[in-house]
């Protein structure tokens, strides 16, 4: 059915969700179907799941990228379920809308501990989604919300190296002020993305830097 099913086979495959031992082959079916008739059933299943079976049906939410399913997760990502929070975190980024990760990102600013790592690990995501697909504004601010936040610096790795290739000039100029960082992880982060750079707005101020450089 994965192959070959249509909506007509949503019914059966939906009314399988709960089952133990077949719940991850019907997800397996739905998540290729296309139209809405899955995303309802995916949504409504929700309601009725319980416990790893309801990570995976998060789990289809995110892969198929069902945006009207965002205010059910914008709840499961407060659940004290840390195992449900981070499924209900992962699936936002990957549907990847401005409001999804909005969502992540207002998370993040009273997020303390493993929460913290957890959303920050899918406003990465998110960012990186909302990027691929044009949304550079609402990717910046993503970006920026990462480095603004008290974080790993793989985090601050990850959220500079999207801001640089996303933010233009603004962008360009955070790529120069990295470069000179004093910090070792900071300037070889810069110096891997300058690769993907212009290198007519970057070769010269590389070739500044590398004149001035220590050894």
């Amino acid at each position: 059915l994965a192959v070959v099913g249509d909506e007509s086979a949503v019914p059966v495959l939906a009314a399988l969700l709960g089952d133990e031992k077949l719940s991850h082959y019907a997800r397996f079916a739905l998540e290729p179907i296309p139209g809405k008739a899955v995303d309802a059933a995916l949504r409504d299943a929700l309601n009725t799941v319980q416990g790893t079976l309801k990570l995976g049906v998060i789990n289809s939410i995110g892969a198929r990228r069902d945006a009207d399913a965002v205010p059910i997760l914008k709840e499961l990502l407060a659940s004290e379920d840390a195992a449900l929070a981070d499924a209900a975190a992962s699936a936002l980024a990957r549907i990847g809308t401005p409001d999804s990760v909005g969502i992540l990102i207002e998370a993040l600013a009273s997020a303390q501990g493993d929460r913290a790592d957890s959303i920050a690990d899918a406003l990465v995501i998110g960012a990186d989604v909302l990027r691929q697909d044009g949304n550079k504004e609402q990717a910046v601010a993503a970006y920026r919300a990462l480095r603004g936040a008290r974080l790993p610096v793989r985090y601050l790795i990850a959220a500079v190296r999207g801001e640089i290739g996303t933010a233009g000039d603004a962008g360009l100029a955070l790529w120069e002020e990295t470069a000179k960082s004093a910090d070792d992880a900071m300037f070889a982060a810069a110096m891997g993305v300058a690769r993907d750079l212009d290198p007519a707005a970057v070769v010269p101020r590389l070739t500044q830097l590398y004149a001035a450089a220590p050894a």
